[in-house]
């Protein structure tokens, strides 16, 4: 499988609980905007895992070639800047 990895925007939707785990819902609207990710919390970094809640969105590099969720590999970088109001895209 080709690794077209990309910076991409993650928005957290949820935390889940199953089988004894916590689990992060994402969406990554560049690969899919409607297909929902679980990603185990443990998978995001200890400095951006201390206050998750929904819609907190953050900045990660992804392999967008993945054709199923599983073969997704995110690197997250830190949280995403907020939404200007300003700048007439929010």
């Amino acid at each position: 499988m080709v690794q077209e990895r990309a910076r991409v925007l993650v928005r957290l939707e949820g935390i889940g609980w199953d089988s004894g785990f916590y689990f992060a819902r994402l969406i990554i609207p560049q690969w899919s905007v409607d297909k929902e990710i679980r990603l185990p919390v443990t998978r995001i970094p200890d400095e951006l895992r201390h206050d998750l809640q929904g819609g907190q969105r953050f900045i990660a590099i992804a392999n967008l070639a993945a054709t199923v969720p599983w073969e997704l590999r995110l690197h997250f970088l830190g949280k995403a800047p907020d939404p200007d109001p300003e700048d007439g895209l929010a």
